[in-house]
């Protein structure tokens, strides 16, 4: 199995321009891709995906700024699910620890 070659942040704007990125603003776009990088944000590239008979290209005018959009979107409905998965959590062993205990 082959392993993918780290990229540096110039590489890694360099490709998502390649793929018909626009990025918008590079400084902001080079901040997010420190903390988050390429290889995980391309799985939200997805949603700008369009197949044109057997080729996938992205959508025309895909900004980088409405992907990061998306990202903090989900970043933020998954940290609200675990606090209330959290809350079930501590209830449901609670209570299956009081009925084990009569």
């Amino acid at each position: 199995m082959e392993l993918k070659c780290p990229l540096t942040i110039e590489e890694q704007l360099d490709k998502l321009q390649s793929h018909g990125i626009i990025i918008d603003n590079v400084d902001e776009a080079k901040v997010f891709l420190q903390m988050v990088s390429y290889y995980r944000l391309t799985g939200y590239i997805l949603h700008f995906r369009k197949k044109i008979h057997l080729i996938v290209i992205l959508h025309q005018n895909t900004y980088f700024s409405e992907i990061i959009k998306i990202y903090d979107f989900d970043l933020k409905l998954r940290s609200l699910i675990r606090q209330y998965i959290e809350i079930n959590e501590v209830y449901y062993k609670t209570h299956i620890s009081n009925v084990f205990l009569h």
